[in-house]
C-alpha cells in the first residue's frame, strides 16, 4: 500500500479533512488497482458559510474532529466518508469515517485478497 495523504494533526482524521485519493495498491494478480478515496463531496456549514468537497479542508485550524462529530460549531449537510475502490468503482460495505479506521480497513482488505 502506498499512502498518498496523511492527517494534518491527531485531531483532524475525519474524512471531512481529506479529498481524493488517500492510498493506493496494485492487486496481487495484476488485474486492477485498489484505492482508498474520499466518498462523495462533503458539505458543511461553518459560521453561516457552506463548504463543499475540497473546501472542507480549509477548515483545518478552525474546527477539528470533535466539532465534526458533535456538530457543535458546524452543521453537516452531506457527510463524507472513505471508501475502498476497485478500478474506480466503490466496493459496497467498505466505507469508513475515520482515517485510522480507513487505513487499517484498507490494509486488512488487501491482506485478504
Amino acid at each position: 500500500m502506498k499512502i498518498i495523504q496523511k492527517p494534518q494533526s491527531a485531531n483532524h482524521k475525519s474524512a471531512m479533512f481529506f479529498d481524493g485519493v488517500i492510498a493506493t495498491a496494485k492487486s496481487k494478480n495484476l488485474d486492477g488497482d485498489y484505492s482508498l478515496v474520499t466518498y462523495q463531496d462533503g458539505e458543511l456549514v461553518y459560521k453561516d458559510k457552506l463548504y463543499v468537497g475540497a473546501e472542507t479542508k480549509l477548515l483545518i485550524g478552525l474546527v477539528d474532529d470533535n466539532d465534526i462529530e458533535n456538530e457543535d460549531v458546524v452543521d453537516i449537510h452531506v457527510d463524507k466518508f472513505f471508501s475502498i475502490n476497485y478500478n474506480g468503482t466503490v466496493l459496497e460495505d467498505l466505507i469508513f469515517c475515520d482515517y485510522d479506521e480507513a487505513i487499517a480497513g484498507f490494509q486488512e482488505f488487501l491482506n485478504k485478497i
